[in-house]
């Protein structure tokens, strides 16, 4: 088994959900692999990874819901340790197995700007 790694920095305003499926596939394919599992992550206390449906209605509604879910000043570190820093994606024939819709976000909980690095291990 070999394991690579890759990271980038994207900057958030807070309150953010940016898609980094382009950036992380880039990264990925840098390395010349075909088929891995990839792992990708942030290593943060107030940011998650993870795979979903990217369209305004559902990123709505997951804002939404997650602000009733919690409400307090702890409430970054909280929905993150809930929803999980990482996200595991097969990789196969040089693309990501992914529904057409779905996309790898980086969900930033925190109400500052900010960098957050990314942390990407590809496993093969």
């Amino acid at each position: 088994m070999t394991v690579k790694v890759s990271k980038f920095v994207i900057n958030s305003n807070g309150n953010d959900i940016i898609d980094i499926t382009e950036k992380v596939k880039s990264a990925v394919k840098k390395n010349n692999v075909q088929n891995a599992l990839i792992n990708v992550h942030s290593p943060f206390s107030s940011a998650s990874v993870v795979v979903m449906e990217y369209t305004p209605e559902l990123t709505a509604d997951f804002s939404y819901f997650t602000e009733k879910l919690i409400r307090n000043e702890s409430a970054p570190y909280i929905k993150t340790a809930f929803i999980g820093n990482s996200a595991t994606i097969p990789f196969v024939s040089g693309e990501f197995e992914l529904d057409r819709f779905q996309r790898i976000l980086l969900l930033d909980f925190d109400d500052k700007k900010r960098a957050r690095s990314v942390i990407i291990q590809i496993i093969y």
